[in-house]
């Protein structure tokens, strides 16, 4: 919805340009260094580009966790936050994990416990009957994690 909303002004801003009645006064500060490269009509492709990113940089977020709920880690775990409705959407890097939740500190504290809860049933079924993904996420999760706190 707001990409849309983004890519909508822009194309709006664009129309105006073409009919030289743009006023870069007017332009929000965050946009002036990308609009004041303008020369030709042709140039918003760029700011398509830079809004973009922006949207990216805004909506999408990648943090890495140091320690679980119940566990601390040798090594963080890279958890990938992108905005999704009225809530957002947390998934694992290098694990089937994800979790849904309608604030940011809920989906982080959610993920986390995802992430044990699949340390602990791989930990619990017999070694022979993982296979596969399971065994290397079984044997990834086995590596980073040091101890229950």
């Amino acid at each position: 919805m707001v990409l849309k909303m983004m890519i909508q002004a822009v194309n709006n801003l664009q129309d105006q340009y073409q009919k030289g009645s743009l006023s870069f006064q007017t332009t929000s500060s965050l946009f002036k260094p990308c609009f004041s490269r303008i020369e030709s009509a042709s140039d918003f492709s760029n700011i398509s580009s830079y809004l973009l990113c922006l949207y990216d940089d805004i909506f999408n977020k990648t943090i890495e966790i140091n320690h679980l709920e119940q566990y601390d880690l040798k090594e963080p775990i890279v958890i990938n936050i992108k905005q999704d409705g009225e809530g957002y959407l947390a998934t694992v890097e290098n694990l089937p994990n994800y979790f849904y939740a309608e604030s940011i500190s809920e989906v982080i504290k959610g993920i986390k416990i995802d992430v044990e809860d699949l340390y602990e049933e791989l930990n619990e079924l017999e070694p022979q009957l993982i296979k596969g993904k399971w065994k290397e996420h079984r044997d990834y999760l086995n590596s980073i994690i040091i101890s229950e706190k």
